[in-house]
């Protein structure tokens, strides 16, 4: 049974939100700092310096942050969901 065209699209954008909010959640999940800092920066697209300066704390600080938030959701969603 293949799907063409808008049928794959409908399916694909399904997908992509199941994708954004299985994230959203495991982002929720983890303990501060990294919750935050991985919603921010994973699901909001915002840059380690845009973090940095809203929160007032170091760009180096966030990008570690970040690093181990990663780390974490990776463990927890697998690899190819969470990328650099």
């Amino acid at each position: 049974l293949g799907l063409v065209g808008s049928e794959m699209c409908i399916r694909d954008r399904f997908l992509e939100e199941e994708v954004k909010d299985e994230l959203a959640k495991a982002c929720r999940d983890l303990k501060p700092p990294y919750g935050q800092i991985a919603y921010e920066f994973y699901c909001c697209d915002r840059t380690a310096r845009e973090i940095a300066e809203q929160k007032g704390i170091k760009l180096k600080t966030v990008q570690t942050q970040v690093l181990r938030a990663r780390k974490m959701l990776q463990k927890k969603l697998g690899p190819k969901i969470v990328r650099p």
